[in-house]
């Protein structure tokens, strides 16, 4: 048989082809790990650094003045008495044109 274990590897190339282009385009099964923000209870994912809902601290962050680190539940530094500054969602106005 000519050909006969070319057209086999051919095949089989294409076999392994076909599983890799599957694999690729296959959704990840990890889940996202989420939990609730604690000033709204919205549920956020846990990358999330400040809440999308509320705009609370969802993680430690620096203090703006000094650098010492505060807890998201702080609203003022222990080391310096600087309040936390929060994240404020900002409204966008429509504005009629003239």
């Amino acid at each position: 048989m000519c050909g006969g274990p070319m057209q086999q590897l051919l095949r089989t190339a294409q076999m392994v082809s076909s599983v890799q282009e599957e694999t690729m385009l296959r959704p990840s099964r990890v889940a996202e790990q989420r939990f609730s923000c604690q000033a709204c209870n919205t549920s956020v994912q846990s990358s999330f650094t400040w809440c999308p809902s509320c705009g609370a601290a969802l993680k430690a962050q620096p203090c703006a003045y000094c650098g010492q680190t505060l807890a998201p539940s702080d609203k003022t530094c222990s080391a310096c008495g600087a309040p936390r500054v929060q994240r404020v969602h900002s409204q966008a106005r429509v504005v009629n044109p003239v």
